[in-house]
Parts: C-alpha cells; structure tokens; sequence
C-alpha cells in the first residue's frame, strides 16, 4: 500500500489522457512475431521434478484458497508449489495475470524467489503467463484449462514443462515432459 499526501494540491497538473487503452498479447502493438516478447529471456532451470499424481492434491489446495470464487464463481486462482509439492504462495483475482502476479509478488515480499518452483492456475494459459513465469524462474506451469498455441510454443523454447486440462486426475503434458518424474 502506498499512500501519498499532496502538500499543495492546487501546484499539481493534470496530465489525464483520454483514448482507448487495451490489453492484449502485445502482438497488436507492432510487434512482428510472438517470439519476440520472449526473445532474450534465459531458459527456466531445469531442477524441479514432480509426479504426475501430486497435481490434484496441488489444484485442491490452490481451489481451497479460493474463498471469493467459493461465494462469486468468478475469480481466477494461482498457486506457487515448491520442489517437494508444498503450497508456497496463493491467491486469487478476477484477472488471471494478476493472481500470478500476487503469488510471485508474495515470494518477493519475503525475500524469497520462485525460482525452481512450479504453478497451478484456474484458467486457461496465454502467452503473457508463460512470459511471466519465465521471468520469475517457474519450471512448471499447469493450468485446469488449456493453452493457446503461443504459449505452448514459448514454454517449449523457454524451457518450460506447460501441462492443461489438470483435472479429475489427468493432465496433458504440452511441453518439456522430463520434469514429470
């Protein structure tokens, strides 16, 4: 939380802006290829391994965690796990890049890196996550729903182990495998 305290607030300009503002990929933006949002960025570790059985315990903590979903139904949800499966970090939000932002954000609070770790998320997996999770060190990213074609193709050259549809106690490995032991 910040806050601010103007001394003079009649010294303050108004620099407002007026126009569209959109989110998006960032491809709209003049960038020419996907790939280069995610050129220059170093591969992921490669340290974490993790058995394909201990998703579903994971995705029902990071759903327990869900208290606002539990009354709304519409929230998104993150949730860090470390090397051994243990929930590191959670948190919910009604966008799914800001829940991913919460829980890294959480480890950089206190002073601790996700670096080496994995995700679980509630939605589907769009290029900015897998760029985000790269930034942050995340090996494994698995998601309830699936992944577009952007992101499947920037986790696999990022080094990143991208698993969708991890429900009912399956999971479809898209990307890097050799991390599910």
């Amino acid at each position: 939380v910040v806050k601010v305290r103007l001394v003079d607030p009649s010294r303050v300009r108004s620099n407002r802006r007026s126009g569209l503002i959109a989110s998006s990929c960032g491809i709209c933006g003049g960038i020419q290829q996907a790939s280069d949002m995610y050129a220059g960025l170093p591969h992921v570790p490669d340290t974490l391994r993790i058995e394909p059985a201990r998703f579903a315990p994971l995705m029902e903590a990071m759903q327990s965690c869900q208290t606002v979903f539990k009354t709304t139904g519409g929230t998104h949800a993150a949730a860090l796990f470390s090397c051994h499966a243990a929930l590191l970090a959670s948190a919910e939000d009604l966008g799914r890049h800001n829940a991913l932002d919460k829980v890294i954000g959480q480890r950089l609070l206190r002073r601790q890196s996700a670096v080496g770790c994995g995700v679980t998320l509630s939605g589907r997996v769009s290029l900015e996550l897998i760029i985000k999770a790269a930034r942050a060190g995340i090996e494994i990213v698995g998601a309830v729903s699936a992944p577009s074609s952007l992101a499947i193709e920037a986790a696999d050259q990022l080094g990143i182990t991208l698993c969708g549809f991890v429900r009912n106690g399956r999971l479809t490995a898209f990307t890097q495998p050799h991390r599910l032991a």
